[in-house]
């Protein structure tokens, strides 16, 4: 009897033992602990801030902390590369711009990352809409005469951007390609909005929300803008296709990453939560609507779909523009 009673002990023992050791081997319930949101841009401008916006929404629903960190420099490259290098354990995310996956595979014959290897496709958060410019001093106020004015004043118009295999050095190019405008590169690393004012460039392709106070002083006027359809921001201004440069055209996004073999519960969950942030009437009116960003709403799936796609138009303008960055 005393043997018998002594087995039920044991057995009840294993018993508990295996519980506890089945219950410590579960993962804990996603995310508890902070969540690093890379940022490939410098603090203050769209990205960031659309960064940060994200970053409070997702911890008020979560209850965990996001954390957002810049690490902006070579054309997205460095930001990219520290997210890749990161563990796929849904505790680091990347924000970035279609550059990382859609140009710099075209601008760089080796980069230290795998567009497709290294990333998992989580959300396009924004579509910036953007808009080429021209100074009102020059005298021309439609895509057209700003066309004819290059051609009849040769080496008179310079057009700013943030650097070379910029977008707007990149469409500056693929445009000379569709027009024969004559029109100067000048790459400015603080970006083209001040040299513009100022005078020492006469043109600039950028997010309308950096140039829509100065649209409204009077002081730059859009002739065209990016895009398959008007921009609500600028809805008198015609597209480039309204201008006579085709259907062609590759549209900047951000979009959120998570190193490649993160969970794909996590990325669902992601995903979800982003794309109701960003279309949620109070976030677009405090923090996209400013930027003029349009929210995204596509699905992971739907992401890398685009990306394929857009990496294909990526191609095309850096074929035309003839440029390499190493």
């Amino acid at each position: 009897m005393h043997s018998n009673r002594f087995v039920r002990s044991l057995f009840v023992c294993w018993a508990a033992l295996g519980i506890g050791l089945h219950a410590a081997a579960q993962p804990s319930p996603w995310p508890s602990k902070p969540v690093k949101i890379i940022v490939t841009a410098p603090p203050g401008l769209p990205p960031d801030v659309l960064a940060r916006g994200l970053a409070q929404q997702l911890e008020a629903r979560l209850g965990q902390t996001f954390l957002v960190e810049n690490r902006p420099g070579a054309s997205t490259i460095i930001g990219a590369q520290a997210c890749a290098a990161s563990p796929p354990d849904g505790y680091t995310l990347c924000l970035t711009l279609n550059d990382t996956v859609s140009i710099n595979p075209h601008l760089f014959n080796k980069l230290p990352y795998d567009p497709d290897k290294n990333f998992a496709p989580v959300a396009i958060l924004a579509w910036p809409n953007s808009a080429i410019v021209v100074s009102a001093s020059v005298g021309p106020k439609t895509f057209k005469e700003v066309v004819e004015f290059s051609k009849a004043k040769p080496n008179t118009l310079n057009f700013g951007s943030f650097g070379n295999g910029s977008t707007a050095h990149l469409y500056l190019e693929w445009i000379r390609s569709k027009t024969g405008w004559d029109v100067t590169h000048v790459p400015f690393a603080s970006g083209p909005v001040v040299p513009t004012l100022a005078g020492h460039v006469q043109l600039t392709y950028l997010a309308i929300g950096a140039l829509r106070p100065h649209i409204e002083a009077g002081k730059l006027i859009p002739i065209a803008v990016a895009g398959s359809q008007r921009s609500a921001y600028l809805p008198d201004v015609p597209t480039f296709s309204e201008v006579g440069l085709g259907d062609f055209y590759v549209r900047s996004w951000f979009g959120l990453f998570a190193p490649a073999g993160t969970p794909s519960a996590v990325i669902d969950a992601l995903n979800k939560h982003s794309v109701t942030i960003v279309n949620d009437p109070a976030f677009r009116l405090k923090v996209m609507d400013p930027l003029t960003l349009t929210p995204g709403k596509e699905t992971p799936a739907e992401m890398a779909a685009y990306i394929r796609k857009d990496r294909e138009l990526g191609a095309e303008l850096v074929r035309v523009a003839k440029v390499k960055l190493d």
